[in-house]
């Protein structure tokens, strides 16, 4: 509801691009794709291999979890790769938040209906991109990478052969 509202109110300003598995379940994404031109959908991509070309030709991210899944407890996959490849969040308020303004890397909607929302998030300028585009460039890698995986699974596992 977001996006077709920023859609509708953009006048162009923004172009909307989505891409991934639909859920069945997924009300209004049919109106959503006629809300205007700005709206394109790629369709389904591979993970990871279409993400570098994906996160390429986005300037934002929008890295919201459904509103059944308490924000508090997780953060967004979409976070972590954002900050990968550098790319400013949208984020709605939990733990995504908490960072992204801890970090100003991006935009937290708190607003309780999508038209608000929308109207907030239209009334970012282009400094406001760049510093959060700047900050993102900052951020340190182990902040969105975790590079020992595989050491802490080998100790893991030799722990409990030799345990």
């Amino acid at each position: 509801e977001f996006l077709e509202c920023l859609s509708r109110r953009s006048n162009g300003r923004f172009e909307i691009l989505l891409a991934g598995a639909v859920s069945p379940n997924l009300r209004g994404f049919d109106r959503l794709l006629k809300s205007g031109p700005n709206v394109e959908f790629l369709g389904a991509f591979r993970h990871p291999e279409d993400l570098a070309e994906l996160y390429g030709s986005v300037d934002m991210v929008l890295a919201c979890l459904s509103a059944d899944i308490p924000g508090c407890w997780m953060r967004a996959g979409r976070y972590y790769e954002a900050c990968f490849f550098q790319k400013p969040l949208i984020v709605r308020p939990g733990e995504d938040a908490r960072e992204v303004e801890k970090h100003q890397i991006g935009i937290v909607l708190d607003e309780s209906s999508p038209a608000d929302a929308a109207k907030t998030f239209s009334a970012i300028a282009s400094d406001d991109w760049l510093r959060w585009r700047t900050n993102m460039a900052a951020l340190p890698p182990n902040h969105y990478l975790f590079t020992d995986e595989a050491s802490q699974l080998s100790r893991a596992l030799e722990e409990i052969l030799n345990g």
